[in-house]
């Protein structure tokens, strides 16, 4: 929400009030409620903008994308009018969201000697997607994985480390049923692969979220570290400060293992960025339809 709200607070100092909702899938009953508020209001366009880097057919095209036109159709039809609905681009159209993952990578290396070997693992959430062959993530993750992996192996090459590795990994569906042929990276393989290694230091940057969740603190985190001694499932996390990235490090055979967190606090500012161009190049073509009509 904090994402969402300073987002529109300085899209509204540019153009002045619009009335907007924040929904959540953890508040899903409550969605079409808040729909039909803001339909209620009188407004004849509505923008879907989820503050997502890469859209999918998973998350948003039959996700929170299809429950919303559902909810404005009953509402036209109630009402005999016509809603024009715009689908903001995804973040990962606006480059300066990675800003907020190449500034924790830095301040990481930062605390590391020059001497060490160093591993990067950058990972994604994962799907099995040899089984969803058509799955629109395929299409528009190129857009944001690609550069967000130039960027994180350009700025660990220049700490001139003795030794460096720069991976992609996937955290879930990486597992033997779903990806029997191992044709894709488990995090978890990538992390027994550097202790194999013997690196200094492995670094784990997943790059598809922006706040700490039930996947990366519980689910994805089962994934991660199965077989690590240190690792208990059933431990209290220990997470009050939410203003500061959520780190866990273990230490298995000499190699230092860091899970460096998701960019919260003072990362979260080119996140906020991103949102803001995302929304603000609807508004600015908006603006000028309506000047030209």
């Amino acid at each position: 929400y904090e994402i969402a709200s300073r987002t529109m607070n300085a899209i509204q100092s540019k153009y002045g009030k619009i009335p907007w909702r924040w929904i959540s899938a953890e508040d899903i009953n409550n969605a079409e409620q808040l729909m039909r508020s803001l339909l209620d209001e009188g407004v004849d366009t509505i923008v879907l903008a989820p503050p997502r880097p890469i859209y999918s057919h998973h998350e948003e095209f039959n996700g929170s994308f299809k429950h919303a036109f559902e909810y404005i159709h009953r509402w036209e039809e109630e009402n005999n009018k016509d809603i024009k609905v715009i689908l903001m681009p995804q973040l990962a159209d606006f480059p300066v969201i990675r800003k907020a993952y190449t500034e924790m990578l830095s301040d990481r290396l930062e605390d590391i000697p020059k001497t060490s070997s160093v591993k990067l693992v950058i990972s994604i959430h994962g799907m099995a997607w040899d089984l969803v062959p058509h799955e629109a993530w395929i299409e528009l993750s190129p857009a944001y994985v690609d550069p967000m992996m130039t960027d994180l192996q350009m700025i660990a090459e220049s700490y001139s480390f003795s030794k460096l590795e720069v991976v992609k990994s996937q955290d879930h569906f990486a597992d033997p049923y779903n990806n029997p042929d191992g044709k894709y990276l488990s995090t978890n393989s990538a992390f027994k692969e550097g202790i194999a290694d013997n690196f200094d230091y492995i670094i784990n940057l997943p790059i598809e979220f922006f706040v700490e969740n039930t996947d990366t603190l519980f689910s994805h985190a089962m994934y991660n570290f199965e077989g690590f001694e240190d690792f208990d499932r059933y431990e209290q996390i220990n997470y009050s400060d939410w203003s500061v990235p959520y780190t866990r490090e273990f230490l298995i055979n000499d190699t230092r293992i860091i899970y460096n967190g998701l960019p919260v606090g003072k990362y979260n500012e080119s996140i906020i960025e991103a949102f803001f161009q995302a929304i603000d190049s609807i508004l600015i073509e908006e603006s000028a339809l309506i000047a030209k009509n």
